[in-house]
């Protein structure tokens, strides 16, 4: 059972915390790392409500996934405010991308695209289950192209 909070929390501040923490392991690489939000985020006084714990891991996840299989280029993390008032975020890469075969399979437990995965990059293979978990269990959606 997982317990999800749901409280008022400074949505840019957390994911400058979050670039802030991550942006190490892209300069290592020689990678850039950009936060681009959207204006209408740009021009809110007001926090947002969710489980911020939460979205830090998964999108901890997400970027550090993304650093880890881009070998050159750069890693883009947009926020889009939706009509509903909802936030998207995207996390764009310009790595090798993902066979399409296996994307159906990608947010299974223990699931690793290529078994050289772990081998070249480590990692179990639950980071994008448990990512999905915690995105579903916030009424949100989670999905990859």
């Amino acid at each position: 059972m997982i317990d999800y909070e749901c409280e008022y929390f400074d949505l840019s501040n957390n994911l400058g915390e979050i670039i802030d923490s991550l942006n190490p392991l892209a300069e290592e690489k020689n990678l850039l790392l950009k936060l681009n939000l959207d204006e209408k985020l740009m021009l809110e006084t007001t926090d947002r409500r969710g489980d911020k714990n939460k979205i830090g891991q998964v999108l901890t996840n997400l970027i550090g996934n993304a650093i880890k299989f881009t070998e050159k280029g750069e890693i883009l993390v947009n926020l889009k405010v939706l009509e509903n008032n909802k936030i998207r975020f995207e996390v764009v890469d310009t790595g090798v991308g993902i066979d399409e075969k296996i994307l159906p399979t990608l947010f299974n437990p223990f699931f690793q695209g290529d078994e050289s995965n772990s081998r070249n990059h480590g990692g179990t293979g639950l980071g994008l289950s448990i990512s999905k978990k915690f995105i579903d269990g916030m009424d949100g959606t989670i999905g990859v192209t």
